[in-house]
């Protein structure tokens, strides 16, 4: 009885049982008389630190096997790409890798073949980079070709970057041609901007002063309200005067009285001069 009490928590998981003889342990242990505990045979574990640092223990088998990554012999590795080295850890073969720190570092990264190969924007030739791209082999970085781009930063300031054909395009009121201007614009190949057409208007200041610009539609100048360019801008009974850009009452027609004869006043509802 004093023998039970003596060992506690005996039994319990994470202790060793108590034993009198082998028979009293699992086919993997034995019973250490010393202690009247079971202990893991020689060859066996009960816990990874029963085992060497390279190795764990299996708890089903109680064995113990490699850590993943160690190895004794080349079997234990990947032999696709691996061999076992002299400090017995699996490493790469030659031309192989394991994780980007086996590559040139800020050029290269291990990709799912466990082979090195340039990072986006990083070459060893042109066939490392993109249709539009070229390797400058110097600095092992691609470089557009002219008037090809990745970013607007490889455009003169007043383009910008097609992201989706990567090509270099005249920014919002820039140009090459006319054709990338509005159809009542020209382009100015000295500026490559934008410019109005003769005949045509972007803003009240390219018109008249009796003129406004029609921005919604036309681009095009028209007379403003009680202003006229021709007497088809004017009332049926008025006339363009070409030196004001006013309309005017046509001979007998009236607007005001002061438009009749001595006697008569303007009817203005026909707008006729009638005697008084």
């Amino acid at each position: 009885m004093f023998f039970m009490l003596a060992l506690g928590c005996a039994g319990e998981e994470g202790q060793p049982s108590a034993c009198s003889s082998d028979s009293g342990c699992d086919s993997w242990q034995r019973c250490d008389s010393a202690s009247g505990t079971c202990l893991p045979r020689s060859g066996y574990c009960d816990s990874d630190s029963d085992c060497p640092s390279s190795q764990e223990c299996d708890k089903g088998s109680h064995r113990c096997t490699l850590q993943e990554g160690y190895c004794s012999q080349n079997s234990d590795c990947d032999i696709a790409w691996q061999a076992c080295g002299s400090d017995g850890l699996c490493k790469p073969l030659t031309g192989f890798c394991g994780s980007d720190s086996d590559c040139r570092a800020d050029v290269e990264v291990c990709n799912t073949a466990h082979r090195c190969e340039p990072v986006e924007g990083r070459c060893y030739d042109d066939y490392d980079c993109e249709s539009w791209e070229s390797c400058n082999v110097s600095e092992r970085v691609c470089i557009p070709f002219e008037g090809r781009c990745n970013n607007d930063v490889d455009c003169p300031s007043w383009q910008e970057c097609s992201t989706k054909e990567h090509f270099c395009v005249p920014r919002e009121g820039f140009c090459v041609t006319d054709g990338d201007c509005d159809n009542w614009q020209t382009c100015d190949t000295s500026t490559s901007r934008c410019q109005t057409r003769e005949g045509y208007c972007g803003h009240d200041a390219d018109c008249s002063s009796w003129q406004y610009c029609d921005l919604s539609k036309t681009h095009l100048c028209y007379a403003k309200q009680g202003w006229c360019d021709a007497t088809e801008d004017c009332n049926e009974w008025e006339l363009c005067n070409g030196a004001t850009h006013k309309c005017m009452a046509k001979a007998g027609n009236c607007n005001t009285n002061s438009d009749c004869e001595s006697g008569e006043v303007c009817n203005l509802h026909n707008h006729e001069c009638e005697q008084s």
